[in-house]
């Protein structure tokens, strides 16, 4: 009833009802949709809707709410307590009210906040306080992060929820994957599973982008030490590790793709550097020598027309690089990038893209000249 609503004595059960309705299907959700989400249940009423709201505000400071401890075993579990989903909204209505303090935050907060926040399908709501915590305190949300990330990876249970994507993908979690990126690349597993792997990818290219080339170089090296790592991942590592233009990495890519079955292990290799991927980790920024790799290794059995009717496939994308690198070395000004491709040109293995090499290398030709053609 209303009384028990308004003394922060309402059920579990009952709360948990009144948030999944107070957010919808949380999709473009603003705090200020919340109330009104909750009086489609109680039309006219405004006293049991301002009870409703206090019963949910009050919901941060109740006893019973897990910790973000709590949290993380019982997700475990396949598990979320009832007053997840309140907690969340207890803090939406703080926001809406302008009465969440930043002097709130306390590392338990933090924590608690964060991991009710992964524990639930929260779509693509990211209120103001996931914002604040972003900048304001990145090195906690980092911890939060790789703890409630890392449990899930090695309990092979889905993260989803956790955000992994924009360590990569999203420039205001930059600072976060400062500091998370190294730790969830450390902590992942040496035999992942197939459906793992764009988590990896998620990482390594956090990792390109935000972190230390030495230390980063390091951890590559100790990880392919691993004899038990399988190709599928042995050549996402050694993609990383070729975009950071390390000689030995191209060398230990060379030796992966002839040691066993080449087509599948090249595709491996190119998975890192495929349309979406490169938005945000361009192979030009390997220079020369990237670029030229991957068209060595993936061109010889990438076909130049392997486009099938009506899907995007391996195949199709590994032929999309090989011509995207082709043209990044004819579009580069250095004399390495010339050379690099005159020598393509002439490898017999890539027979199958000379006219693309032929082409390019005359354009480039026709730029460099003083005055094109003309003369």
């Amino acid at each position: 009833n209303q009384t028990t609503l308004g003394e922060n004595r309402a059920p579990p059960a009952m709360l948990h009802g009144l948030a999944r309705t107070y957010f919808g299907l949380y999709v473009n959700f603003t705090p200020s949709e919340g109330p009104e989400n909750l009086a489609k249940l109680v039309g006219s009423d405004a006293e049991l809707l301002e009870a409703m709201l206090t019963g949910l505000r009050l919901t941060r400071n109740r006893d019973g709410v897990p910790d973000e401890d709590a949290i993380l075993e019982q997700y475990l579990q396949g598990r979320r307590h009832y007053l997840c989903e309140p907690y969340l909204a207890s803090l939406a209505e703080a926001e809406r009210t302008g009465s969440l303090a930043p002097s709130w935050w306390t590392e338990a907060h933090i924590g608690q906040a964060l991991a009710t926040y992964f524990a639930c399908a929260h779509g693509n709501y990211e209120p103001d306080w996931y914002k604040h915590l972003l900048s304001a305190h990145a090195q906690t949300f980092a911890a939060v992060q790789v703890r409630f990330a890392t449990a899930l990876i090695r309990g092979g249970t889905e993260t989803a929820n956790t955000n992994l994507w924009q360590l990569a993908f999203d420039p205001a979690h930059a600072q976060v994957a400062r500091h998370a990126t190294l730790p969830l690349l450390r902590a992942f597993p040496a035999r992942a599973s197939d459906a793992q792997l764009q988590t990896l990818e998620y990482f390594l290219l956090a990792a390109l982008q935000h972190v230390d080339g030495e230390d980063f170089k390091r951890l590559i090296t100790a990880k392919l030490s691993q004899q038990s790592m399988p190709p599928r991942q042995r050549g996402r590592w050694l993609a990383a590790g070729c975009a950071l233009a390390t000689p030995e990495f191209a060398d230990a890519a060379r030796e992966f793709v002839h040691a066993g079955r080449r087509q599948a292990r090249t595709l491996h290799l190119a998975s890192l550097f495929c349309p979406e991927e490169r938005t945000v980790f361009p192979v030009e920024r390997g220079g020369a020598d990237l670029a030229a790799l991957l068209v060595r290794l993936v061109g010889r059995f990438a076909d130049p027309d392997g486009f099938s009717d009506g899907y995007v496939t391996r195949d199709m994308e590994a032929s999309l690089l090989v011509s995207h690198c082709i043209r990044n070395l004819a579009g580069d000004p250095q004399p390495e990038a010339t050379s690099e491709l005159a020598d393509l040109l002439q490898d017999p293995l890539l027979s199958r893209w000379r006219h693309a090499l032929a082409r390019e290398g005359l354009n480039k030709a026709v730029e460099r000249w003083p005055n094109g053609l003309s003369e």
